[in-house]
């Protein structure tokens, strides 16, 4: 399980190389996983592109959800966060 608010993401952490090597080498990823980011937030662009990439990967036993959660900045969206993201991983679905 993951949760990752913004900046974050991994795109911030993890080189693009690395993330296309997993790609090519893994067509599973069994993690539920968790965005969000606040829609005021200067580093959102690479939190959305990861969960784009991510999501056209189709990866099997890959559960996400995430919400951008508008006119927040980066501490603004701490609540939500914690609610929406404990809900979704921790949830039976």
């Amino acid at each position: 399980m993951c949760a990752a608010e913004s900046p974050a993401y991994p795109p911030v952490t993890i080189p693009g190389s690395e993330l296309r090597t997993i790609a090519e080498t893994h067509k599973d990823l069994p993690v539920r996983l968790f965005l969000a980011a606040g829609g005021a937030e200067p580093l959102m662009t690479p939190g959305v592109s990861f969960a784009r990439t991510i999501a056209a990967r189709n990866y099997v036993g890959l559960h996400w959800d995430g919400r951008v959660i508008e006119d927040e900045r980066h501490a603004g969206v701490l609540p939500e966060f914690y609610n929406r993201g404990l809900r979704f991983l921790f949830s039976p679905d």
